[in-house]
């Protein structure tokens, strides 16, 4: 049973009360809300309110008044596992881009209506960026995620924030910007992200999907010609 004297400092209890609802329930199985209330100590009004939601994200599920399990959680884990596998795979890609054209590498991934960064590799001297392992990057402004965007197409709802007084901001414009990067095989962010940042991405392919995008970044004045910096991106890969 949880032990509800024990202070949990800086956390959020509902948070922790909903683990323990999983908790309980991957080592009991199928469960009624009175046993779930048994062994965790929490209230049945809580526990009513966080089954309600953990059904609502199909985490857990109801049968015959007992809730039990999906497979939801097995499905976050395989995904976080493939992120750790290709991360291990890229890795070397991104470090020899950035040793070789002196530039800070990234890789990134189609996440729902962003790019998910999974690798990089930070540069000396480089322009600072917000960019980090872990970031969602808004698609429209950033190269990888126009790659990646040439490859899935345009959500109906995507977002085109303005980030700088160059982001594209115009549905039409962007659709013509991804056709364009899917003919030249190759996407710039042209300080469309942060003022002074020039990226240049290529698709990383398996086959004949694309499974990610990797890119170079630096300052506007390092990169005068991306279509040079483009080709030699794909040279590497």
């Amino acid at each position: 049973m949880v032990n509800e004297s024990e202070p949990r400092e800086g956390t959020i209890s509902s948070v922790n009360h909903a683990i323990d609802v999983l908790e309980f329930l991957s080592e009991n199985g199928a469960a009624t809300v009175t046993d779930i209330a048994k062994g965790t100590g929490l209230p049945r009004p809580t526990l009513y309110r966080l089954l309600r939601t953990l059904s609502s994200r199909r985490i857990t599920r109801s049968d015959r008044k007992r809730y039990l399990l999906t497979l939801r959680l097995h499905e976050l884990g395989v995904r976080a596992s493939g992120a750790d596998l290709l991360q291990i795979r890229v890795q070397p890609i991104l470090d020899h881009v950035a040793d070789e054209v002196g530039l800070t590498a990234h890789f990134a991934v189609l996440d729902g209506d962003a790019a998910a960064y999974i690798a990089k590799r930070d540069v000396a001297g480089a322009i600072q960026m917000t960019s980090r392992v872990g970031w969602r990057a808004p698609l429209h402004c950033t190269a990888v995620g126009k790659v990646l965007l040439s490859a899935a197409g345009i959500p109906q709802g995507l977002e085109l924030t303005r980030q700088t007084g160059n982001t594209i901001t115009e549905r039409g414009a962007l659709a013509g910007e991804i056709e364009r990067v899917r003919q030249q095989g190759f996407a710039l962010d042209d300080e469309e992200l942060l003022p002074g940042l020039r990226c240049v991405a290529v698709p990383l392919r398996e086959g004949a999907s694309v499974i990610g995008a990797v890119s170079a970044s630096g300052r506007a004045d390092q990169i005068l010609d991306p279509s040079e910096l483009a080709a030699t991106l794909l040279a590497m890969l």
